[in-house]
């Protein structure tokens, strides 16, 4: 029937309240369309790149967790909101970095994810240069600045089974 907005995906998925690490991305457009909601589901996608990013066998997110925060810094840019992205991938970098996580971090800015400039957004402070070093192996720390005790053994199994 025309002028209805009906899907199965509607049916399976039901009203998006909050965002979930199936679909992280689509979730983040259905709330970002409540313009009061833009600053809380940000926060929320950082969130759950984090999860897919610790909470997940090696790798096996990085490609979502890449997604996201590409897609949240798009969609900043376009909202105006360069310090709501600024600050999380400022926060994201630092908690990574030198962990046995910096392999993401490496693969965010091998993909050239960086800060938003005041030249994509007014509103930033960031210069083009900043935005360039921040991504740059030059700015970072280190190896093994920080530490971060792997799970232990029983920990993998019990996750594994969670999952299951």
């Amino acid at each position: 029937e025309e002028g209805t907005d009906f899907s199965m995906a509607s049916l399976v998925h039901g009203e998006v309240t909050q965002i979930g690490t199936l679909n992280p991305v689509s979730d983040y457009h259905i709330l970002i369309k409540q313009p009061e909601r833009f600053v809380e589901a940000s926060r929320e996608l950082g969130r759950v790149v984090l999860k897919l990013v610790k909470e997940t066998f090696g790798d096996a997110h990085y490609d979502k967790a890449v997604e996201c925060i590409g897609e949240m810094r798009a969609q900043c840019v376009k909202n105006s909101k360069p310090d709501e992205f600024n600050s999380f991938i400022r926060g994201l970098k630092d908690g990574l970095v030198g962990t046995r996580y910096t392999a993401f971090w490496d693969r965010v800015s091998t993909d050239g994810i960086t800060l938003i400039t005041g030249v994509e957004c007014s509103l930033s402070t960031v210069t083009p240069d900043e935005a360039k070093k921040f991504i740059s192996a030059d700015s970072l720390p280190e190896a093994g600045v920080k530490t971060e005790e792997p799970p232990a053994e029983s920990e993998d199994a019990d996750d594994l089974l969670a999952m299951m």
